[in-house]
């Protein structure tokens, strides 16, 4: 449709043999690369009772790994001819609590924190920036049951899926002179979710008051908006400052 030109090459990311052939493969067809996404990756859904270490590793291995390794590759030469722009993908599974998802989450956690000190390291001539998705139609949802896919819409405040275009979208912008200010940051892309935490289905909401001075809470549980999570005596709630609007439930 543009007139431009594709070719795949294989690798294990999470081996730098692999990655290092790749890589000069790449340019050896191409040419110099200045644009990097990172973005293989894979989930385990293992609580702390089922998690193994060799689980663990396998996640780390190709989640954090795979993104260390392209980025290490590459940053040399980007430094040297004074441009690069780079994007990881990551998670909002970085960014909150996922006692089901241990590893993976801490995987992504790692992505975000190594993007942020690169940022800063390879300032000024490479940008660097994370994209952490919600829920996209991808192969790696394909597992999950049908109830929790429907839990996890109905979270989110645009309550549906959202698409790899969506996402291609946003990493096109970072990646652009758009973006030309911006570097070290974490791009969610979630329809919302993050941010926003609902009533358990059955609860209802009965009034809405401020939240006190004094860091005391009114009425519990309460829904409220927040990226930082404890638990409350029926569900989770969120820290918050005083004057901020709460949502009790019943």
């Amino acid at each position: 449709q543009y007139g431009g030109e594709a070719s795949a090459f294989k690798a294990d990311v999470s081996d730098p043999e692999e990655v290092q052939k790749m890589v000069a493969e790449t340019e050896k067809t191409f040419g110099p690369i200045d644009l990097l996404v990172t973005s293989a990756g894979i989930v385990r859904r293992e609580n702390h009772e089922t998690l193994s270490f060799e689980i663990w590793k396998e996640i780390m291995e190709v989640n954090l790994d795979g993104t260390f390794l392209p980025v290490m590759a590459l940053k040399d030469g980007m430094l040297k001819r004074g441009f690069g722009r780079i994007v990881c993908i990551a998670s909002i599974a970085g960014l909150r609590p996922r006692p089901n998802n241990i590893a993976y989450s801490a995987s992504k956690a790692g992505v975000i924190g190594f993007v942020r000190s690169c940022s800063e390291a390879l300032a000024p001539s490479i940008r660097i920036n994370c994209l952490a998705p919600g829920l996209i139609e991808t192969d790696m949802i394909s597992t999950l049951a049908p109830e929790k896919r429907k839990a996890m819409i109905e979270a989110t405040p645009i309550p549906r899926t959202g698409t790899v275009e969506e996402m291609a979208n946003v990493v096109h912008f970072l990646l652009s002179e758009k973006a030309s200010f911006v570097t070290g940051q974490t791009y969610v892309a979630d329809g919302g979710r993050l941010s926003a935490h609902k009533a358990k289905t059955g609860e209802r909401i009965i009034d809405r008051k401020p939240f006190g001075a004094s860091g005391q809470y009114v009425g519990s549980p309460i829904a409220a908006n927040g990226d930082i999570y404890f638990t409350s005596e029926r569900g989770t709630i969120s820290v918050l400052r005083a004057g901020d609007q709460i949502d009790v439930v019943a």
